[in-house]
């Protein structure tokens, strides 16, 4: 398959690729710029258009990868569910106004549709509609990339019946992916399987092996000894919906029992970002439960890490409490570096870890059996390693950037 679709650069064929992403950084961000990293090895022109945010221009992030990168205010148009319900209106109102009822954020990327001559529109998430609306528009090929869990009792939502909103999305795509048989299945549930393709996302595995980090250099800035045993969660401080909570319990039910162990928060913080004027609520109540819980000297508040390999390495075991993750690419990255991780039976994250051979599935919520999880891999050093091994032959079979790329070349050039 390499050989004919992915390195024969002088076959004739689609070679320009627009990507529109909802967000310059992230999960869903970082595996469409792997994506295009690897794509532009093989010949191709990839061009991105992105809305800012506060602390990321897109410019700064591809800047060293695409052609061209605009940045350009596109609004989701899931429903806002988590706003108070009076506010529902006056938001859905205003991002209405600021983008013209979508005219503004349509009209240029049809533009740029023409100007770059893009082959290939590739909408990188759920939540953005407009690439879609100007690949219809200008009949350019659309590849829809879901990689969110969508349906009216998911973490995205939208005020208009499943089977319709499975006929959208189909109507406006040459051809979806979905990044896991779980994200797959509200497709399949409403009818919507004829352009349907399941392609995980792709990791770097060159990147995580640990002959390729000083496996010591995080764990000596964080204070960990060789002897204490480090559990990681790497989630931004400000995602209500990951479980810190119930990361930080569990780990002080491991204290009491009398384990040696540290927790490190890894992700965005906004206790260590100055100006940060969005709600940190949810990141204040976390602090709260650390001290109620006596577990200062036992917590790593690590903030924003933009070298995840050598997170990984620094780390002993990987546990990630949250049932939502569409794919759940930090626990794919664990198993690239050999180590074993502890996820919540739900999501597609359950698809990268293999309960009781690459790690440990635990029902979600279940404060008592991660706990219980955790102290199993921490007093077990041989288990550690025979889960990370097999993590890592699994990550090879199915998880591998070019594996990705592979599949996604080929439904390129099936169109």
């Amino acid at each position: 398959m390499v050989d004919i679709f992915s390195r024969q650069l002088d076959t004739p064929g689609m070679k320009s690729v627009l990507f529109v992403l909802n967000s310059p950084t992230g999960g869903a961000a970082l595996s469409a710029k792997a994506i295009m990293k690897e794509l532009k090895e093989r010949g191709y022109k990839c061009y991105v258009v992105c809305p800012p945010n506060n602390y990321h221009s897109p410019e700064s992030v591809y800047g060293g990868v695409a052609e061209e990168v605009v940045s350009l205010f596109m609004r989701s148009w899931d429903q806002q569910y988590r706003a108070y319900w009076l506010k529902r209106p006056a938001l859905f109102a205003y991002y209405m106004l600021k983008t013209r009822a979508h005219f503004r954020p349509v009209s240029t990327i049809i533009k740029l549709i023409k100007k770059w001559d893009i082959d290939i529109v590739h909408t990188n998430t759920a939540l953005t509609l407009d690439g879609a609306i100007a690949a219809k528009i200008t009949s350019t090929p659309h590849v829809w990339h879901i990689r969110e869990t969508i349906g009216k009792s998911e973490l995205r939502r939208w005020p208009i019946p499943e089977p319709m909103l499975a006929t959208i999305f189909e109507a406006l795509s040459t051809r979806i992916i979905a990044n896991s048989e779980f994200t797959a299945r509200f497709f399949i549930r409403n009818g919507a399987r004829k352009k349907l393709q399941t392609i995980y996302n792709g990791i770097t595995l060159d990147d995580f092996s640990p002959q390729a980090q000083d496996t010591r250099g995080l764990r000596t800035e964080w204070k960990v000894s060789q002897n204490e045993i480090l559990f990681g969660m790497v989630a931004n401080i400000t995602s209500h919906f990951k479980g810190h909570d119930l990361f930080i319990q569990a780990g002080s039910d491991l204290i009491k029992s009398g384990i040696d162990a540290k927790f490190a928060l890894i992700g965005f913080d906004p206790a260590q970002q100055s100006g940060y004027k969005s709600d940190n609520s949810y990141a204040q109540s976390l602090r709260k439960l650390v001290r109620d819980l006596d577990l200062d000297s036992h917590i790593i508040w690590a903030g924003y890490q933009d070298n995840i390999p050598a997170v990984m390495q620094a780390l002993d075991v990987l546990v990630h409490p949250c049932e939502h993750e569409s794919f759940g690419r930090i626990a794919a990255e664990a198993a690239a570096s050999s180590k074993p991780a502890i996820v919540a039976r739900g999501g597609g994250i359950q698809e990268i870890v293999e309960h009781d051979v690459s790690g440990y599935t635990v029902t979600p919520k279940d404060i008592d059996g991660f706990a219980e999880a955790m102290k199993s891999l921490a007093i077990n050093p041989a288990l550690r390693t025979a889960f990370g091994v097999a993590g890592r032959q699994r990550s090879e079979t199915y998880f591998s950037l070019d594996k990705c790329v592979d599949d996604v070349e080929m439904l390129y050039r099936s169109l």
